[in-house]
């Protein structure tokens, strides 16, 4: 509370931001009912009671508040109840207490629920029914609780008024909670009724208790059914007094009322003293991350697109969340995303969504993840990839074999799927030494598409709430087949994985196959299971976490940009055409063979892979970075040490200043480019930068020459049910989603080129 009187307490709270208002109006309103329930030595310390009045009368308005619909003529005077009660703990009941006490209850008397509702014309019924209840409820619970202390005497007076207001209390709500408007709004007349029926009928003690159950399920909070426990326990206690039924404090609305009160001070934390305060962004996303969580849980992957909004609002560099940093300028991209001569960690509250804590991407620490690449450096460098470039090369022949027989029998074929089981095929044999053959399948078998797909759908479940993820994977894999029969595809590909990474730690080793020099080629465990590596460093669930890694990243980001080149290229006959002019060059005949690089040296075949990374090849998540040891400076703002900053590949890839139409598919671009001397490939972040930058990198280069190459000069296809609405990315869940879901080309091949 010291935080809230440093910015001059309460009222000037509520003047410095809208945003603050309704939490600062929900805490006081919940602080005042607490007290009517809870004893007077226990009571929430909210403010001084009667400044609370001044604070409602100007916060309540006209009493149009979702929680309690109390006439703030009314609403005032429980606050001078509470005040009342809690006097007595410091100070003797006096003449002039029990004249204040009658003079509160004079004005509740005094209450006119006709003129209350001259002000509410609208649905004049149920505001006539809510100023009538609140009254009859507000002058029980001054006499009885006032009673209860001794400030007012058990007088046959006071008698006869609880009865009056009692009996009209109790025709009052069977009317309300038949008008399904209101009726969410008579918990604490229902709590009033309760407490007064210990000197009812059973007949209206069975009507309270029900009302309660009805309104526990219409409100789906505990609330009622806590009170009806409470009620069940005083009626038959032989006591009837207000403080004998309320006799410690009411821990649900106390807690409630804790609650907000944290969140005023983590909010007002947040908006005047946190680092960031300076930092441009919407004050609600500064706040609280439940902004955040709305537009990726609630609308589904969509915060991405108000980040894009907010740029433009607010400029280059927003505050997007209570913690993290937006810089969208990718002249800023090397800063966020530096070398290795800088420190860079990633942010452990953004890695957790893919449950695979101990792979390399995963890895939070610099020197750390440092330490798991450099594993792996040479296991996918340009050298080491070129000198396998002939296995790639059978996995893209024996595509280009699929396409043929889909040809002969006139079949429309899912591109993204007949690419998903080729990139899946190489990436298990570059790193297992043995194909999973998903392209011999039938039906071409995209299993590990399949399991990237189910984790990407509940990405942002999973980031929110990573400790759903964390239980499940301590669950034996059988439990997980129980649990999830639909998920079959899933598991079998990490029971796959797991198997393997159990065989290597046996030292089973798996070969490329070929007997010539190449045979020396290590697989993924080779590199990870050497002796000279830290015991901890070659765990099993190190191993398996790393295999699901490589596996999916090195199907999906390939498969993804291979997809939008090839919807692109069918749909333009002008590139096309020219591409294919290109590859006569190097491929005299459709089955002529080419190697890696003579490809690399056609430019407009290069301006092609480019594009398809750049429209299709990238993922749409940020992925944040800190700077653990330095601060950051972005134009006149300073970004403190350990501060989350992201920069989106989705605006970057789409930015009309550097890319003129940015949603045009242009080989040419980057033909001119070159000529320009423009180096454009800079703004191209799929396989991110620094000394984070994509490990499968050249296998993925490699994988898209060799593919379009043979596929453009074999082939013609006939873009079947497939525009280019249809590979608009419309959702961020890490990877970019269409309305479809996946990014989704059916297609047929209509031509094969014999010459």
């Amino acid at each position: 509370m010291e935080l809230i009187k440093q910015r001059g307490g309460l009222a000037s709270l509520a003047h410095s931001s809208e945003y603050l208002k309704p939490l600062i109006l929900h805490s006081l309103i919940l602080g005042v009912m607490a007290n009517t329930t809870t004893p007077p030595s226990q009571h929430v310390p909210t403010t001084s009671q009667l400044d609370l009045i001044a604070i409602m009368t100007e916060l309540y308005g006209d009493g149009i508040y979702p929680i309690l619909l109390c006439p703030p003529y009314l609403f005032i005077d429980v606050i001078k109840i509470n005040n009342l009660r809690f006097q007595t703990t410091s100070a003797p009941i006096t003449e002039t207490t029990r004249a204040t006490a009658d003079e509160i209850l004079e004005h509740i008397e005094a209450f006119s629920p006709d003129d209350w509702t001259g002000t509410n014309p609208d649905a004049r019924e149920d505001w006539l029914l809510l100023g009538r209840m609140y009254k009859c409820s507000i002058a029980l619970y001054c006499i009885s609780s006032l009673q209860s202390l001794s400030i007012l005497p058990s007088s046959k007076y006071y008698t006869a008024m609880r009865t009056v207001h009692g009996n009209h209390l109790y025709s009052l709500l069977p009317k309300i909670t038949r008008r399904t408007r209101i009726r969410h709004f008579t918990i604490w007349p229902l709590v009033v009724a309760g407490m007064q029926a210990v000197d009812a009928s059973p007949n209206v003690r069975r009507i309270v208790d029900e009302q309660l159950s009805e309104l526990s399920k219409i409100m789906g909070c505990p609330t009622p059914t806590l009170a009806k426990a409470i009620f069940r326990r005083f009626w038959t206690s032989g006591q009837t007094g207000w403080d004998e039924c309320f006799d410690k404090a009411n821990v649900l609305w106390t807690g409630l009322a804790g609650l907000i009160t944290y969140l005023i001070v983590i909010s007002v934390y947040r908006l005047f003293s946190h680092p960031l305060r300076n930092i441009p962004g919407p004050k609600l996303a500064a706040v609280t991350h439940l902004y955040e969580w709305y537009y990726d849980l609630f609308l589904g992957g969509k915060y991405l697109f108000e980040i894009e909004g907010m740029h433009e609002r607010y400029g280059p560099i927003v505050r997007i969340n209570a913690r993290e940093i937006h810089i969208n300028d990718p002249k800023y991209y090397d800063e966020i995303y530096a070398s290795g001569t800088h420190r860079r960690n990633k942010d452990a509250e953004f890695v957790s969504f893919t449950g695979l804590l101990l792979s390399s991407a995963s890895t939070t620490d610099h020197d750390l993840h440092r330490y798991r690449r450099g594993l792996m450096n040479n296991f996918f460098s340009k050298k080491s990839v070129r000198g396998i470039s002939y296995f790639v090369e059978e996995k893209v022949h024996n595509l280009m074999q699929r396409f043929e027989a889909f040809y002969r029998c006139n079949k429309v074929v899912r591109l993204d799927d007949a690419f998903a089981a080729m990139t899946s095929d190489v990436i298990t044999h570059y790193c297992y030494g043995k194909s999973w053959d998903y392209l011999d399948y039938a039906n071409l078998r995209t299993d590990v598409r399949k399991a990237v797909h189910d984790l990407t759908c509940s990405v942002h479940f999973n980031r929110i709430f990573p400790i759903f993820l964390a239980v499940l994977k301590k669950l034996p894999l059988q439990w997980l087949y129980a649990i999830h029969p639909g998920r079959s595809v899933v598991l079998d590909i990490q029971k796959t994985i797991y198997e393997q990474s159990a065989e290597a730690i046996h030292g089973d080793k798996y070969k490329i196959g070929h007997n010539d020099a190449v045979d020396k080629h290590k697989t993924i465990y080779d590199q990870l299971t050497d002796p000279s590596i830290p015991a901890e460093e070659r765990s099993l669930q190190r191993l398996q976490d790393e295999g699901l890694l490589l596996v999916s990243a090195g199907t999906e980001t390939t498969a993804r940009a291979l997809t939008t080149a090839c919807f692109h290229i069918a749909s333009d006959d002008q590139v096309r055409t020219r591409l294919r002019e290109e590859l006569r060059t190097v491929l005299p005949t459709p089955t002529s063979s080419v190697t890696w690089s003579e490809l690399e040296k056609l430019p407009y075949l290069t301006g092609t892979v480019n594009e398809s990374l750049r429209l299709g090849g990238f993922l749409t998540t940020r992925s944040p970075r800190i700077a653990p040891d330095e601060p950051l400076t972005y134009k006149e703002y300073t970004i403190p040490p350990g501060t989350p900053v992201s920069s989106s590949s989705y605006f970057g890839h789409k930015n009309p200043n550097i890319f003129p139409e940015p949603e045009k598919f242009s080989p040419e671009r980057w033909i001119s480019a070159g000529r320009n001397n423009d180096h454009l490939f800079k703004y191209i972040t799929s396989f991110s930068r620094g000394s984070r930058i994509c490990a499968g990198m050249n296998l993925a280069f490699l994988e898209l020459y060799m593919t379009l190459a043979y596929f453009v000069r074999r082939f013609d296809v006939e873009l079947v049910d497939t525009t280019v609405e249809d590979m608009k990315i419309v959702r961020d869940m890490r990877v970019g989603f269409t309305h479809r879901g996946e990014p989704t080309v059916y297609g047929r091949i209509v031509r094969v080129y014999e010459d």
